[in-house]
């Protein structure tokens, strides 16, 4: 998990926690070998690029050297411009 800290306003507090992994609640009649390393993050980025989704991607690098990622990414207190939303909404997936 990544959490995003607005430290002007609380420091200890979180404004957002994202999950990369989803949680494995099984069955207990199921075999599952969890490598503590596959849910620790190592480091992330967020993406870049232009009129594009980069800006709004955040990349996961985790301990078991998986990579994830979450898009759309939107920071708390970040906005999308006119602009912007407007490219994105003319570009096909």
């Amino acid at each position: 998990m990544v959490s995003e800290y607005d430290i002007s306003v609380d420091a200890e507090e979180p404004l957002q926690v994202i999950s990369f992994v989803p949680d494995r609640r099984r069955s207990s009649k199921t075999f599952n070998a969890i490598d503590s390393a596959e849910r620790e993050v190592a480091s992330f980025t967020l993406g870049k690029g232009m009129a594009d989704w980069g800006p709004l991607t955040i990349y996961a690098l985790m301990k078991n050297r998986d990579v994830y990622a979450v898009c759309p990414y939107m920071p708390k207190n970040a906005y999308v411009t006119f602009y912007f939303d407007n490219l994105l909404s003319k570009r096909r997936l």
